[in-house]
């Protein structure tokens, strides 16, 4: 079944982690990795948005908006097809019931958010699950952080964006999500993550990396299927959503 929504003020947090960091990637995925100064690296992003008007076509009628957080790594899988792998996705309790009821593997959180259209707009969020994710972002463009580096930023953006395969693990099987995602409005943004306690607990890191590149979507039209493709079993190690 598929289902349709807006998602709004979508941003986008990337960092570069070493790929000896991560757990092994589940046996029909791969890391997709970059070399900067003899070291190879892989990108992981966490999003935060709010999904607006959540239905499916069938019933148009009922709807549900809520905020979310999605932690993800970047993979290729057997087809070759640049993917992302869900490490984490929260929202909240009362989305997380149902998500769980229907497969999907969502933890219950607290969300805050707020944001001024001025004339530099900005945008603050907090997220609690345990642990939690604080971050602060405004209009304008930042220099590029540590890692692997791009031609350009509007490669970046393609590269981390333009994805239409996602990956879950669920029961000891890793499950496929097809998504339909147009392009949109990207606005650069100035973000300062103030704590990733909520990160750092995800990966079994002790310390989480500077920030490498950051914006804002504004608001994008999204298609996802809610019943992924039957499932494949998995290795032993390889990273687990918790």
């Amino acid at each position: 079944m598929k289902l349709r929504s807006r998602l709004r003020e979508c941003l986008y947090l990337n960092w570069a982690l070493p790929v000896q960091c991560l757990s092994p990637a589940p046996q029909t995925l791969r890391y997709q990795t970059h070399t900067d100064e003899h070291e190879d690296y892989v990108f992981v992003s966490a999003l935060l948005f709010n999904h607006q008007a959540v239905h499916s076509p069938s019933f148009p009628r009922l709807r549900a908006s809520f905020p979310q957080l999605n932690l993800r790594v970047y993979v290729l899988d057997q087809d070759n097809e640049p993917s992302v792998l869900f490490l984490s996705m929260l929202a909240p309790a009362w989305v997380a019931f149902g998500a769980r009821l229907l497969g999907q593997p969502v933890r219950a959180a607290r969300f805050r958010f707020d944001s001024a259209a001025q004339e530099v707009p900005w945008w603050r969020w907090s997220v609690r699950a345990g642990s939690e994710l604080r971050v602060t972002a405004t209009a304008g463009a930042q220099a590029a952080g540590p890692g692997p580096h791009f031609a350009s930023w509007a490669r970046t953006v393609e590269y981390i964006r333009l994805r239409n395969r996602g990956y879950i693990l669920k029961g000891g099987k890793l499950k496929r999500i097809e998504t339909e995602q147009p392009r949109a409005e990207i606005c650069p943004v100035q973000a300062t993550v103030r704590t990733t306690l909520l990160l750092e607990k995800q990966l079994g890191l002790d310390s989480w990396p500077q920030l490498h590149s950051a914006w804002v979507c504004p608001e994008m039209p999204m298609v996802f299927d809610l019943a992924p493709t039957k499932g494949l079993a998995i290795g032993q190690g390889a990273p687990v959503p918790g």
